[in-house]
């Protein structure tokens, strides 16, 4: 019933061609040609995600682009870290830091409650 007719088919770069539908041969034909097209465009993009993979991975390369950015941030980390290390062991004065802060709450409050009363 069907033999002798063509139908439409479409092609991934939407294209549209059409196929007839009673050659066998040509329908063969068709499918390996689309077979080919996907291969070909799977190929492209495994070949892109290898590329972006191995420059993701490019520790050196990194390294070597961002130079200025690593060594500020190692210094700002040891520059926390030495103010941590220096409050922990007791070389600033923690007492008279607390005074400050004190003195200032104090002072800010009872401004407040004479402003009220």
């Amino acid at each position: 019933m069907g033999e002798g007719t063509t139908r439409l088919s479409t092609v991934p770069r939407g294209t549209v061609r059409a196929v007839d539908t009673g050659d066998a041969n040509g329908r063969l034909r068709a499918l390996a040609d689309d077979i080919t097209t996907v291969r070909e465009r799977l190929h492209a993009l495994v070949d892109e995600l290898d590329r972006r993979r191995h420059a993701a991975l490019d520790l050196r390369g990194h390294a070597r682009r961002h130079v200025r950015e690593i060594a500020l941030s190692a210094l700002a980390l040891a520059a926390v870290a030495g103010v941590v290390v220096a409050y922990r062991a007791g070389w600033l004065d923690r007492s008279r830091l607390g005074r400050r802060r004190a003195g200032w709450l104090s002072a800010s409050s009872t401004r407040r409650r004479s402003r009220r009363g």
